[in-house]
């Protein structure tokens, strides 16, 4: 892990420009609003190498995130987020879908995109963001996906793996193992967006690659079921 921000050390005249550093160097170009920007503005950012997908959580007082067409023209990777809100309560906005994010909930931002993102008071964030060309899905199969999350079989498997991330992360710093991690999350998010999107073209193919994950996740959550049986 890399702490990339932490404000506890710094003056508070010089917090709101640490963060917008930060925020800058681990995701897209966007405007940041504090909610109270000459009061106790405070945060700590973490961030994780995943090989080509990365992992960066959030955490901190009230924020507005704010991107824009003149951001997108600054130049960034065609990337997607999926995020879960990990304290507090997140309001997002995109393509004129406004969503209300309660904390352990997942989030779907498409970051070649305009969006606004924001909560009030403390609240914590933990993105999963990768490139479209790793991910191997059309921009059209991410948007059609992203307002349907919850109705993909996988939504709660992947919800629990994202939170775990961290300390797994962690662990594999620096191994040969931790771009493994990296791949078999993009395998569950690609599994989760093209069953969410229905995209008959993808679904088959991405449930496949994360059907022993799916297997083993149902067995963990269901061994106390006395009608649990091979067939079920």
């Amino acid at each position: 892990m890399a702490v990339i921000l932490d404000t506890t050390g710094l003056p508070p005249q010089d917090r709101a420009e640490a963060f917008y550093a930060a925020m800058m160097s681990a995701s897209v170009p966007s405007r940041v609003e504090h909610e109270d920007r000459h009061g106790n503005v405070h945060a700590r950012m973490d961030f994780w190498q995943l090989g080509a997908p990365d992992l960066f959580r959030n955490e901190g007082s009230g924020i507005r995130l704010v991107r824009t067409t003149r951001h997108m023209r600054l130049g960034a990777p065609d990337r997607l987020a999926l995020a879960v809100q990990v304290l507090g309560t997140g309001a997002f906005d995109q393509a004129g879908r406004a969503q209300t994010v309660r904390a352990g909930e997942l989030m779907l931002v498409d970051l070649t995109a305009p969006y606004q993102f924001a909560w009030s008071g403390n609240g914590a964030s933990l993105a999963f963001q990768i490139d479209y060309s790793d991910l191997g899905l059309s921009v059209e199969t991410v948007r059609a996906a992203a307002g349907r999350l919850r109705s993909s079989p996988v939504y709660e498997l992947v919800l629990h793996h994202l939170s775990g991330l961290p300390p797994v992360s962690d662990a594999l710093q620096g191994a040969r193992s931790a771009p493994m991690l990296g791949t078999a999350t993009t395998h569950l998010v690609r599994a989760l967006l093209a069953s969410a999107a229905d995209d008959d073209t993808h679904q088959r193919p991405a449930m496949t690659d994360v059907l022993f994950t799916r297997i083993t996740w149902y067995v963990r959550h269901h061994l106390a079921d006395p009608d649990l049986t091979p067939a079920q």
